[in-house]
């Protein structure tokens, strides 16, 4: 990803910001105002089929910021040890659209088991050669999976020799009962771009909350790269985009320190 003015590159999500009374387009504005270094788009907030016209006015509005965009993908790379080419390379043609250079897919998406990675020399050529530009990474999300610590360190064992990373939420780990500071212990090495808010469970489902300040860094940022980009992910809706945008910068700044708890 391109280099920014700042050590640590703030990006904000397009969930963060996107409602009923804020649009994609309005969504970028706001960020971009708040002093966001980049921007990530997400697939499940875009129409089914992309209109060219409307990828191009979105890619001309990313390319303000300092810093490349990110696309996210609600996309296992893996489906019973195997990966699908097709969906696999049609997000990747679509990050290239928006001028994206990291895409953030889904959790490795794997069983337990000997063939568990049967497929993983096959994608590992597809990126290193389609994706050769760009920066893939899977993401802990809230499903089960994503708090087996093991797994995950079977799987970029497996993939060292490939140029997939790691997305790492900060909150996730607490949406599965994990420990961020134990998983930035184990995975640190692997991760180039992080997702930051507070979570809480309320009837069985885990719910973002802003992240809040703390006296001292984050722990997990004792394990974690210094310098790669950190991802606001949490609603921010407070009143009118001025507004919004006051608010967001607050948090800008607050993650840029690093000086924040998500628990």
């Amino acid at each position: 990803m391109q280099e920014t003015a700042y050590s640590v590159p703030i990006y904000v999500t397009a969930n963060s910001l996107v409602n009923e009374r804020v649009s994609l387009m309005d969504a970028i504005e706001i960020a971009r105002n708040a002093g966001a270094d980049g921007f990530e788009v997400r697939r499940e907030l875009l129409p089914a089929r992309l209109d060219a016209a409307e990828v191009e006015a979105v890619r001309q509005q990313l390319q303000m910021f300092p810093s490349s965009a990110a696309y996210s993908i609600p996309l296992s790379l893996f489906r019973e040890g195997r990966f699908e080419r097709e969906p696999l390379q049609r997000a990747l043609t679509e990050a290239r659209a928006f001028g994206c250079r990291l895409a953030k897919f889904s959790p490795i998406g794997v069983e337990r088991g000997e063939s568990a990675f049967a497929g993983l020399d096959d994608l590992c050529a597809l990126v290193r050669g389609e994706a050769a530009e760009m920066m893939v990474t899977v993401e802990n999300d809230q499903s089960l999976v994503s708090g087996d610590l093991d797994l995950w360190t079977r799987f970029f064992a497996r993939a060292a020799d490939c140029s997939i990373r790691m997305t790492f939420d900060l909150g996730n780990w607490l949406c599965v009962g994990g420990d961020p500071l134990q998983a930035a212990q184990r995975l640190g090495r692997y991760v180039t771009y992080i997702h930051a808010k507070s979570v809480e469970l309320s009837a069985g489902q885990c719910v973002a909350h802003p992240i809040r300040a703390a006296a001292t860094a984050h722990p997990a940022f004792a394990y974690l790269p210094g310098n790669v980009p950190r991802a606001i992910e949490f609603p921010i809706s407070v009143g009118t985009h001025d507004e919004i945008s006051t608010a967001l910068r607050s948090y800008v700044n607050l993650l840029r320190s690093g000086n924040f708890a998500t628990s």
